[in-house]
């Protein structure tokens, strides 16, 4: 069955999602930092420019809760298959 290797790679992609967001966000604050230091009107415009990312960097949460949707999807009709094909064994002469 294909289910469970396809709801395993979706998961994967949410973990590496995740932690490549944390690393882009960890990296952000990393240049917040080093920023606090130079020309105020330099340091503003880096500020605004990271702002961006770590709003772009909330699809990552967006796009987990919907593949976890979708994994919970394959599982349940994965689920409901192997039940019919279980119904489908006894009622068969064999």
């Amino acid at each position: 069955v294909h289910i469970p290797a396809a709801t395993d790679e979706l998961d994967a992609v949410v973990g590496a999602t995740a932690e490549a967001t944390g690393a882009i966000m960890d990296s952000c604050e990393v240049i917040q930092k080093i920023m606090s230091g130079a020309p105020a009107e330099l340091a503003a415009a880096a500020e605004a420019e990271i702002t961006k990312i770590f709003e772009a960097c909330s699809f990552q949460d967006i796009t987990g809760q919907r593949i976890t949707k979708v994994v919970r999807s394959l599982q349940t009709i994965e689920e409901k298959v192997g039940h019919i094909l279980s119904v489908l064994e006894h009622k068969m002469p064999g």
